[in-house]
């Protein structure tokens, strides 16, 4: 029996589990009790009693999943229960990913802020300027897992020198630094870069690794959403070793796509003695804003400036000249990348609800339109915020990554409701399927994975890579973040046309000690917590 007992009464004790303990050490059968919020005794606890048992009938008991790269920053003020999340098995996701974080917030970033709140209905209320500020807001309202806040380059370049493009200013360059020491004094964890939007996209390599340094001066962590998304450049992943490498900072790179050749890199680094790790979603098609699929220069200083330049005949003559190298067939590529495998999924206006699900190629036959104008109209109509899944990246690749020793699986999804606001339009099924699939698809029916090793890249591996204490496995002492799942019945049901569908097979899901999911049923319980750096202790409270 592992854990010394004070009492042999816990509040919980799970009997009969296949426990899987999320380090990667083999599967053994035991029990486990919880105390206080706590896991208490984990092997054969045969003889003791508790205040509510659970028979695990020989499934699967294993940590709490960590999702290690998420943009709930917004959902979580609009639905705190991250019902999309918790009915997945994940207790604990990272927020304030790729540059963008709901604070700091001064000057332009305050009115991007509200766009961005607009885009839902009602929108709620902005009732907070900084990251203390906003975390006290989520605890306000109770949450539904625990957070992990990062702190977003666009949010603090927003905050210093607006939307514009260019270098910034010595003062600027104090703002951001002020802003990120005083957000990381107040939880953040680190800074996240999302150097293909604006504004982070303006920024050059110099003032990310002065920034970088600060971060890494206050014992924080870097993550980033490389530059460029084209799997056939390497630059962005060079930027990101060089950064780790001259500020001396740990670093996480978002979404590797699959792209071998990018998780090759990451090990020469790691070679060369950098700490660099990586995350992967078990999809094929990743997702994002529309407006990406224009040049950066047209989208300076904001949303807004991006629409006036598309309604104006020279501007819109400018993109479309720098846009054709790459169009190659006008009525049918982008790039790499097909019209035809660019679907829109999510407007905000009802007129093009209709549009909702359907590829830019369909969309422009059914407007009489090219591809391209097809693009452009529903950036102007939708304020430039229509968000697309684009398809096109490789299943191989996506396998051949999922072995590296540095991956860990991140959903960069959101923590949605199939209900409700945050029911709208058809996002990647990602927020609703990502951990039940590589249980599924790539441990039980490709047997590609371990199950153990896929539960380590779940739990442990992104305990680790936070330096996040308390968490991620199954220990006396370490919070009760708990799953309980049936192996052969565990399955994502959400597809790219119906992606509003929880996933199968989990039984039970506790966060904190606390059960949140019950054979399947959600219980109305708020028991997560944000997790703050200012708190490594991690203590739970009873």
């Amino acid at each position: 029996m592992r854990g010394r007992m004070k009492s042999t009464r816990f509040d919980l004790l799970i009997r009969n589990a296949r426990i899987v303990d999320g380090a990667g050490n083999p599967w053994f059968h035991g029990d486990l009790g919880v105390r206080r919020g706590r896991i208490a005794a984990v092997g054969r606890l045969n003889g003791l009693s508790a205040t509510h048992e659970i028979d695990a009938r020989g499934r699967v008991l294993c940590p709490g999943f960590i999702d290690i790269h998420t943009h709930s920053d917004l959902p979580l003020i609009i639905e705190p229960g991250a019902e999309s999340k918790v009915r997945q098995g994940v207790t604990t996701e990272v927020i304030g990913l790729c540059g963008i974080s709901a604070a700091p917030l001064v000057g332009e970033a305050v009115d991007q802020m509200r766009t961005r709140l607009n885009t839902y209905s009602p929108p709620p209320a902005l009732d907070w300027a900084t990251m203390a500020e906003y975390l006290k807001r989520l605890e306000r309202q109770g949450l539904g897992l625990n957070c992990v806040p990062l702190v977003g380059h666009g949010a603090l370049r927003a905050s210093a020198m607006g939307m514009r493009s260019g270098a910034p200013t010595p003062a600027e360059m104090d703002a951001m630094k002020k802003l990120l020491r005083q957000a990381m004094s107040e939880g953040a964890w680190g800074m996240s870069t999302g150097l293909i939007y604006p504004p982070g996209c303006y920024s050059d390599t110099e003032e990310l690794i002065e920034l970088a340094r600060q971060v890494a001066a206050l014992g924080g962590l870097y993550f980033t959403h490389a530059r460029g998304d084209d799997p056939g450049e390497d630059s962005g992943i060079h930027e990101a070793i060089r950064i780790s490498r001259e500020a001396r900072v740990p670093s996480h790179v978002a979404h590797l796509h699959g792209v071998v050749r990018h998780a090759d890199l990451i090990s020469q680094a790691r070679r060369d003695g950098l700490d660099v790790t990586f995350d992967q979603y078990p999809y094929t098609a990743g997702s994002g804003p529309m407006k990406t699929l224009i040049p950066a220069w047209a989208h300076d200083g904001g949303s807004v400036a991006l629409v006036v330049r598309l309604k104006d005949a020279d501007t819109l003559a400018r993109i479309r000249a720098e846009m054709a190298p790459t169009l190659q067939d006008a009525k049918t590529a982008i790039g790499r990348r097909a019209w035809q495998d660019i679907v829109v999924c999510n407007v905000i206006t009802q007129a093009n609800k209709a549009f909702e699900g359907k590829t830019l190629a369909a969309i422009a036959e059914a407007r009489s339109l090219t591809p391209f104008d097809a693009l452009v109209a529903l950036l102007i109509e939708e304020k430039a915020e229509a968000r697309m899944i684009v398809f096109g990246q490789s299943e191989d690749g996506v396998r051949a990554v999922m072995k590296h020793p540095a991956y860990m699986v991140g959903s960069d999804g959101s923590a949605l409701c199939a209900t409700g606001p945050l029911s709208a339009g058809k996002p990647h099924p990602r927020n609703y399927g990502t951990f039940p699939r590589v249980l599924a698809r790539y441990v039980r029916e490709l047997k590609h994975l371990r199950l153990e090793e896929a539960i380590r890249q779940m739990t442990s591996a992104a305990a680790s890579r936070l330096r996040l204490p308390g968490r991620g496995l199954l220990r006396p002492g370490m919070a009760a973040d708990l799953v309980l799942f049936d192996p052969d019945q565990i399955a994502d049901t959400a597809t790219y046309e119906d992606p509003h569908r929880y996933p199968v097979g989990i039984a039970y899901v506790l966060v904190n000690g606390q059960i949140a999911l019950a054979e399947g049923e959600r219980l109305a319980v708020r028991p997560g917590r944000v997790l703050r750096s200012t708190d490594r202790r991690d203590s739970v409270k009873a």
